[in-house]
């Protein structure tokens, strides 16, 4: 057997546990933490903390999320999906990712 290459044996563990912060904009205004969190718990679990950090001309709020993973999966389901308000306009989300 040959060795193996050292990038091969090189692994990350940093920020697998979380806390996990997203960022997620374009919320039509009027959208609150509230909405935000109750439909990013139902996909990603437990979030620790959810605020809107700008409410105009679109809202933007940051959901820290126990784990990665739920992270992930919220950003998965939500990242580029045209949203509905009940208004006549669709927002289409950008969600992000920043370690907190």
């Amino acid at each position: 057997m040959g060795q193996a290459k050292s990038a091969d044996k090189e692994v990350s563990i940093r920020g697998i546990a979380g806390p996990f912060s997203v960022l997620a904009q374009n919320f039509a205004p009027g959208t609150s933490a509230a909405d935000v969190e109750n439909a990013f718990t139902r996909v990603g679990g437990q979030i620790l903390k959810c605020v809107v950090l700008k409410s105009e001309p679109f809202v933007l709020v940051e959901a820290v999320f126990a784990s990665r993973e739920g992270g992930a999966l919220a950003i998965n389901k939500f990242d580029g999906v045209m949203v509905w308000d009940f208004s006549p306009f669709f927002f289409n989300l950008e969600i992000f990712s920043s370690k907190h």
